[in-house]
């Protein structure tokens, strides 16, 4: 595509692409593979994240299963 109209995409008509999850802007042969090496590494932060999160539910969840069995035994 001209030089001129991937200009225009990217700054005034960008609020007519933002519906648009992803966006290859360049051809993609020389892109592509930059492009997927990106997407995985956002993938694996955000695999990360979710693990950390669950763990920190499990802890949560354990240390509330933990007083509730205190609790039983003292009453």
């Amino acid at each position: 595509m001209p030089e001129a109209f991937i200009a225009r995409l990217q700054v005034s008509d960008l609020h007519k692409l933002q519906h648009i999850p992803n966006i290859i802007v360049g051809h993609p042969s020389t892109d592509y593979e930059e492009w997927i090496q990106e997407e995985m590494g956002r993938l694996n932060h955000i695999r990360k994240i979710r693990a950390h999160a669950q763990a920190i539910r499990a802890a949560y969840l354990f240390k509330q299963l933990a007083e509730r069995s205190t609790n039983d035994n003292t009453d």
